[in-house]
């Protein structure tokens, strides 16, 4: 009979928050794998407010051994994580989640060595997240162990609590292809945003990287002694030009396309979170929307492409975008803030058909071309024979590949229901108070949602207001719908048979 494997021995508690009171009981871990050797490793170093966690010594071979023998055996005990990023160099901690990341790679990310993603959270080097994050991305095309090792990895970025960590997060949920991975990433993505007691939206308010680009939205770029300026084009990609305002090409140069990817990142992630605020209806202050928006270096060339309001209560009484020298202007002309107003995206169903065309024109004339769809977005709503009936049966005779339903409304933010034959989808929309519930018919068992035949209809749509601590279970009738959670629900209904034509 095989004997049984020692357990690791868990991490003792102490009442030291230090980092050497937090490797006390480290002496008893068992020895790190053979593929793991300290002395080959990146060497942790003290940082300013508490070098003498090492005895002083400029670099410690000892301590950063005993520091991965814990992070092997204790799966980043929090108190461990905290003194670590307390009391050594970022630097430092980066280069050795990079290194480990690399023996991991090494060992086709053998499961025994699987601690190394904990450590790398723990560690909360920016440079190893990112990198731990595009491995995420490819996993899920190696396999079933390859999907699981995707989605403990969200899991453990979101553990890890880093600015970094939840703009990864963030990226891998515009770019998951596989629905359990997308899932376990919207989950991790959530409790990331609880754990920082804020919403997403105001997470990003403050976590949103400048790019280095200065307050105009540009930023230079040097390559073998010249000097371009970087700015994004109509279509808000990453463009480069040189003194003369000539666009130049340099695909080939890796900087230029890790900067310029970075870009495209950060757009695409802007790009969601803003669409979803238009749809929450959220509001900033004059104060917070100058300094968070207009101000800062990449959401300013947002400000510019996106029509803005300025509301009394849930009244539009302004619409307005910044200028390009960061003024703001009306469709009549300029306009300033008195300083109490409260700001947001404009829905289009908060203009009248006259007002948006007007604004459609205004952008045209000036050849802009919008992140997302505003102006332009698609208007529904509850037709006369619908309004007093509470189910919306328009999809009913439409066909659906259950496929292509799942990918579109999961990442629109859509919740599947749990059991094994799967009919319903969910929306919440909180700050309407107002869930929309789609019904497929037949439904699909769980992991045989197909791409090849249109299998599904959408019997019915639904809508259920808060009640109490929770969802109504009676649906409401049609005409007492808020107006944007029905749009927008049957427009990602429409969105679905779009993107199966």
């Amino acid at each position: 009979m095989a004997a049984k494997k020692k357990a690791a021995p868990a991490a003792k508690k102490t009442k030291d928050d230090s980092l050497a009171g937090q490797l006390e009981w480290v002496k008893a871990a068992p020895k790190l794998s053979s593929a793991v050797d300290p002395k080959k490793l990146p060497v942790l170093e003290p940082s300013e407010s508490a070098p003498t966690a090492f005895g002083g010594s400029a670099t410690d071979l000892e301590t950063t051994g005993t520091v991965l023998r814990a992070l092997a055996s204790a799966k980043a005990d929090a108190k461990l994580a905290e003194a670590l990023r307390r009391e050594t160099t970022a630097e430092s901690r980066d280069a050795l989640g990079l290194a480990l990341l690399e023996i991991w790679k090494g060992k086709e990310f053998h499961g025994r060595l699987s601690w190394i993603m904990d450590a790398i959270a723990a560690l909360g080097g920016d440079g190893a997240m990112m990198a731990l994050a595009s491995h995420v991305a490819t996993w899920p095309s190696d396999g079933d162990t390859g999907r699981k090792r995707a989605i403990a990895a969200a899991a453990i970025l979101a553990n890890a609590g880093t600015d970094t960590a939840v703009l990864e997060l963030m990226n891998l949920r515009q770019t998951a292809v596989v629905p359990s991975v997308l899932e376990a990433t919207i989950e991790a993505l959530g409790r990331a945003v609880k754990s920082r007691k804020t919403s997403l939206s105001e997470l990003f308010d403050v976590v949103t990287p400048t790019l280095g680009l200065d307050q105009n939205g540009t930023r230079a770029f040097e390559h073998a002694g010249h000097t371009y300026t970087v700015a994004f084009d109509d279509h808000f990609e990453p463009r480069l030009r040189d003194a003369a305002g000539d666009l130049k090409d340099l695909d080939q140069e890796p900087a230029w396309n890790a900067l310029a990817s970075k870009m495209r990142d950060a757009v695409k992630v802007q790009t969601f979170r803003l669409e979803q605020d238009m749809i929450a209806g959220r509001r900033w202050t004059v104060e917070a929307w100058t300094r968070l928006l207009r101000d800062h270096p990449l959401m300013v060339s947002f400000t510019r492409r996106l029509v803005w309001g300025v509301y009394d209560d849930e009244t539009l009484v302004t619409a307005f975008r910044t200028a390009e020298d960061r003024t703001l202007l009306t469709k009549d002309g300029d306009m300033r803030f008195e300083g109490s107003e409260h700001i947001g995206l404009v829905h289009p169903l908060d203009l009248s058909d006259a007002d948006r065309a007007a604004w459609g024109e205004n952008l045209a004339d000036y050849e802009i071309i919008q992140p997302f769809p505003q102006l332009g977005r698609p208007i529904h709503r509850a037709e006369d024979a619908e309004k007093t009936e509470t189910y919306v049966k328009r999809f009913a005779a439409s066909q659906f590949k259950s496929g292509v339903l799942r990918d579109v409304l999961v990442r629109g933010g859509w919740e599947r229901d749990s059991a094994f034959l799967r009919k319903e989808y969910t929306r919440h929309f909180p700050s309407h108070g107002v869930w929309a519930i789609a019904t497929m018919e037949p439904g699909v068992q769980a992991g045989m949602a197909t791409y090849d035949e249109f299998d599904q209809t959408i019997a019915t749509i639904e809508f259920r207001e808060k009640k109490g601590g929770g969802m109504s279970r009676t649906p409401m009738t049609l005409a007492d719908v808020p107006r944007v959670p029905f749009s927008e629900a049957i427009r990602d209904l429409a969105e679905v048979l779009a993107a199966q034509d």
